[in-house]
């Protein structure tokens, strides 16, 4: 692992704003602190999991899973009900970007978190 790397690593997990790393599956496979504490979910009840098992039904597409729809909407944001860690459905802005995976070919998504009433920067 290069400096940069773990520089980058240390910078995501400080990271003030709740921040996810989904697979180009459509699987959680990261997140930090602030992430855990937007939802109330200990990693456990998400890594792992595919984005849209958190998502509310009603706001899934039927022609796309939730996280396609995000890495078709390219740094724009989309809203979502997800169920937090109490079981209520909380009203989340989502904003992603998609990221090559380096030599193993593929990629992945970060995506950007917070309550839909506390508007992303555009």
């Amino acid at each position: 692992m290069t400096r940069f790397t773990t520089d980058v690593g240390r910078a995501a997990v400080a990271l003030p704003d709740a921040l996810a790393i989904i697979e180009d599956d459509g699987i959680i496979s990261w997140t930090n602190q602030a992430a855990v504490d937007l939802l109330d979910l200990r990693p456990v009840s998400w890594l792992g999991r595919d984005l849209d098992s958190l998502v509310h039904p009603d706001d899934r597409t039927t022609e796309s899973t939730f996280d396609e729809t995000l890495g078709r909407l390219a740094g724009k944001s989309a809203i979502a009900r997800v169920r937090d860690g109490a079981g209520s459905w909380r009203q989340i802005e989502f904003r992603s970007r998609a990221m090559p995976a380096g030599t193993h070919g593929g990629c992945f998504q970060t995506v950007l978190l917070r309550e839909a009433s506390l508007n992303l920067v555009d």
